[in-house]
């Protein structure tokens, strides 16, 4: 008899546990397929990179560091040629540097002149210039630009080829604005 009573009071709680269980199960389940994204929503690994070379601080050994990769960046404006970055992106990086090379994979595109405020200097290649005031980055084809020479355009069609790689990347990783 004591084992039947045992029996007979297990009974309506078995099933409500069974049924809490089931819930918990589903429950998980639901989280790790919801969790889970195509592969065309992950934030893949960029093959753009950015590294800083001609340290301003002349003691310094000439290493390459890597500023930042096409991850930091969350679009670039084709018309203005403003880089717009991530929030996580780190600005002071640059302090170090004069010149930075834009990289695809292994093979370098290009470089440029790092630039910040509102510099004297004239420079008839591209430049990496630090709109300080606004917050904002641009590759602009020489600097100032109101002083586009024939130096200038012809530094612009020598690296026109690796541009187009640049352009056709971002564009893939969709970063184009």
């Amino acid at each position: 008899m004591f084992q039947m009573a045992h029996a007979s009071y297990l009974r309506p709680i078995l099933p409500e546990v069974m049924r809490r269980a089931a819930a918990i199960v589903v429950f998980f389940m639901l989280a790790l397929f919801v969790g889970c994204t195509a592969d065309s929503d992950v934030d893949e690994r960029s093959e753009i990179s950015v590294i800083g070379l001609g340290s301003k601080f002349y003691s310094v050994d000439q290493i390459e560091d890597i500023l930042f990769t096409g991850n930091d960046i969350l679009w670039f404006d084709t018309a203005t040629r403003e880089v717009r970055f991530k929030n996580s992106f780190n600005s002071l990086r640059f302090r170090s540097f004069t010149i930075v090379l834009f990289r695809l994979s292994d093979m370098n595109l290009f470089t440029a002149t790092y630039l910040k405020g509102s510099p004297d200097s004239i420079v008839e290649n591209l430049v990496f210039y630090h709109d300080t005031n606004a917050d904002k980055y641009f590759l602009y084809d020489n600097y100032p630009l109101s002083s586009t020479t024939m130096a200038s355009k012809y530094n612009k069609e020598i690296r026109a080829e690796n541009w187009a790689s640049f352009i056709i990347q971002m564009r893939r990783e969709g970063r184009i604005h």
